[in-house]
């Protein structure tokens, strides 16, 4: 038996600190017995990656052997080109989490808490809309980089509840309904429901840039609002414009050039969709898009270091007078579609209705509820 794994009483004071000091035992006997499963990593001189992928045989110098990822379509890396396979890596963080939080001894009925990097528009938008405008995030929060990542950590983590748009579900997790007051009949986050203004988390989503594009970037973002553009958005599980909003498809082929596109998560999926189809449709045009939240997409159009800003939430009067004061150009602002954004729990869990009262207390700083059993229907992570 792994020593992480005896049994102990979960009262027992040193239980919980004997578990954890075990896991680098655990993970060491994990790797000698599954040498199979490696972090692989490989770099290569191309510009671009992309969310879709295909494997192809290696090419001399990969430092990988046998097969490799491609990327079709343009996702610029954080880093030059080098990508890691993450999706073990949350394997192995959600296997730390449900151990040392859930599993072996420990409290199956505490709630682990997942949320979102400060940096993104969905923290912020959450942190007002559920928690309160000048309140705070309780400690402890299990925060993630992208809203992929939370919905992935949740799907390992039995215990765990978190936050992302409704287009990351997976059939490993479940959406809760969601009403505004405790007892209340919960809503479903579906495309109708927020439409309609029924379901209390749904927000606008938005392209801006400094001052009037250029003609190439005005020609995407027509597309972007257009019939062609709204039914991507509406595949990849995102809320489309209404009829009165959505364009015509634009006329004519945009001028050659290149786009870069910076800003929020949880478009990222969308927006590399929206850059594929439209340098298919036109290949006289490069798009570069690049993530890592709407507060790092605004800075870079403040900076000049972007075209398109894509954001989750609205920018403020400061950040707009910061892109006035270093460009001269005011911001102008595209809405191009909405958001649900989900409350996601693990697939086993019995839970279907939450309030945001509830989530309140579940996430904010001064919350009472910390375990499942204070949830009426909830499941404990056995």
């Amino acid at each position: 038996m792994y020593p992480l794994c005896r049994r102990v009483d979960r009262h027992e004071p040193a239980a919980k600190s004997a578990r954890i000091a075990a896991l680098p035992i655990y993970f060491a006997i994990f790797f000698r017995t599954h040498k199979n499963l490696t972090f692989t990593a490989y770099s290569t001189n191309a510009s671009f990656i992309d969310l879709g992928r295909r494997e192809t045989k290696a090419r001399p110098g990969d430092r990988t052997s046998g097969t490799r990822s491609e990327h079709k379509s343009l996702i610029r890396g954080e880093r030059r080109m080098k990508t890691v396979n993450t999706k073990l890596a949350a394997l192995f963080a959600a296997a730390w989490a449900t151990v040392a939080l859930t599993g072996c001894g420990g409290d199956p009925d505490k709630i682990v808490v997942v949320g979102r990097q400060n940096s993104s528009g969905t923290y912020g938008y959450f942190l007002e809309e559920v928690v309160g405008k000048d309140a705070h995030f309780r400690q402890g929060i299990s925060a993630q980089n992208g809203s992929k990542e939370v919905v992935e950590l949740v799907s390992k983590t039995p215990g765990a509840i978190g936050y992302s748009g409704m287009g990351y579900a997976s059939d490993d997790v479940k959406m809760l309904h969601v009403s505004k007051k405790k007892g209340e009949t919960g809503t479903e986050p579906t495309i109708e429901m927020a439409r309609a203004g029924k379901y209390p988390l749904s927000r606008p989503l938005y392209i801006y840039t400094a001052g009037e594009p250029s003609e190439t970037a005005k020609h995407y973002i027509a597309w972007i609002k257009s019939s062609e553009g709204q039914e991507i958005l509406k595949q990849e599980h995102y809320v489309p414009l209404t009829e009165a909003e959505t364009g015509a498809v634009p006329s004519g082929n945009p001028p050659d050039g290149q786009i870069k596109v910076a800003g929020s998560d949880t478009m990222i999926q969308v927006a590399g969709k929206w850059a594929q189809v439209y340098m298919k449709k036109f290949p006289n045009v490069k798009i570069v898009v690049e993530g890592g939240g709407s507060g790092k997409g605004i800075t870079s159009l403040i900076d000049g270091q972007t075209d398109l800003c894509n954001a989750s939430r609205e920018m403020k009067d400061k950040e707009k007078a910061d892109v006035k004061a270093k460009s001269g150009k005011d911001t102008v602002e595209n809405k191009v579609g909405m958001d649900a954004l989900a409350i996601y729990v693990h697939k086993d869990n019995k839970l279907n209705d939450i309030s945001i009262e509830e989530l309140k207390e579940i996430y904010g700083e001064d919350g009472a509820i910390t375990k499942w059993s204070q949830l009426n229907g909830a499941t404990k992570a056995e």
